[in-house]
């Protein structure tokens, strides 16, 4: 009866929701993975401007 309707909680297993963890990795992680992990989605005029739609944030 209850055990019919079981949805994931997770998707991946890999991941992890641990704050602890996730800052971490972050900062032990290579400058070429942090660059992925430090991305963020660009506007529309920015888009056609840079011609990507993600953009890796830098300092200065």
């Amino acid at each position: 009866m209850f055990g019919t309707n079981k949805r994931k909680m997770k998707l991946n297993k890999l991941k992890t929701s641990s704050r602890r963890k996730n800052r971490a990795r972050h900062f032990q992680a290579p400058s070429h993975i942090r660059r992925i992990f430090m991305s963020a989605p660009l506007s529309k005029e920015l888009r056609q401007k840079v011609q990507c739609s993600i953009y890796p944030h830098k300092k200065g």
